[in-house]
């Protein structure tokens, strides 16, 4: 790569860094502002949230309406949906290592050690744990009274993958798409290692992934959840029961 084209690429990542940046705080004071536009009749430090969500389907609307295609407008609207999650579920990351080492902590760590709450409802436990000079690998199951967990948590020194898939107890097979459901033990065949590691895979509900890419001596970060807008309604639900375990092991009895 000659020099011209080294400081040509360097000074279309500067712009975009900065382009990404000014928009990322834009957007950050519209939402406020949208928030303040909206009060809530009943808590004064909340917003109305029906009100919020006519003003942010009528900037939305704008979007669309100004690409030239729809089609490329209502994909940007995919797009931030992807980047809300992404945003969102980031913040449930450090929970979910801190509910994994309450359980070692607790030595809730076998099917026949798990802990029951939520009036037997709901019951926890870790079931693998690996740590290499290059990987660390962290597994633990949540089973609620309609879906169970698997949640899967690999790190090194350049990604964290995290990737949450639905079980059964009884694996039944679709005679057009393969193994329509795994089952617990399928997964630890695999070792754990999803199909793709997207949306592709059965029992999907999320697949976090953020990897660093040092170029030019320059740390660049990408974050992502796949198909975020296709899976929104079990992405919520996973989160939520994240929120309820998470209360289970810390709050005070």
């Amino acid at each position: 790569m000659s020099n011209k084209t080294r400081q040509q690429l360097d000074d279309g990542i500067d712009r975009h860094r900065a382009a990404e940046k000014a928009i990322k705080a834009y957007g950050t004071r519209v939402g406020k502002n949208l928030a303040k536009k909206c009060p809530s009749p009943n808590r004064p430090d909340d917003f109305d949230s029906i009100l919020a969500a006519d003003g942010l389907a009528a900037i939305m609307n704008q979007l669309v309406h100004r690409s030239w295609d729809p089609g490329d407008g209502l994909l940007t609207i995919e797009w931030a949906v992807t980047r809300l999650l992404t945003l969102r579920f980031e913040d449930y990351i450090p929970r979910l290592l801190q509910i994994y080492d309450r359980l070692v902590e607790r030595d809730i760590v076998s099917k026949e050690k798990e802990m029951d709450w939520n009036d037997l409802d709901n019951s926890t436990y870790v079931i693998s744990t690996h740590s290499s000079k290059d990987e660390s690998l962290k597994v633990f199951v949540s089973t609620t009274q309609c879906t169970n967990y698997l949640f899967i948590i690999r790190q090194s020194r350049w990604n964290t993958d995290v990737h949450v898939r639905q079980f059964w107890a009884k694996t039944k097979r679709c005679v057009w798409d393969g193994d329509a459901q795994h089952t617990l033990a399928w997964f630890i065949k695999k070792r754990f290692n999803v199909e793709y590691g997207d949306f592709r895979d059965t029992g999907y509900v999320l697949s976090y992934n953020c990897y660093h890419i040092n170029y030019a001596d320059v740390n660049c970060r990408h974050a992502k959840i796949e198909q975020s807008h296709n899976h929104w309604p079990q992405i919520s639900y996973c989160m939520l029961n994240i929120d309820f375990l998470y209360q289970q092991l810390f709050s005070p009895e």
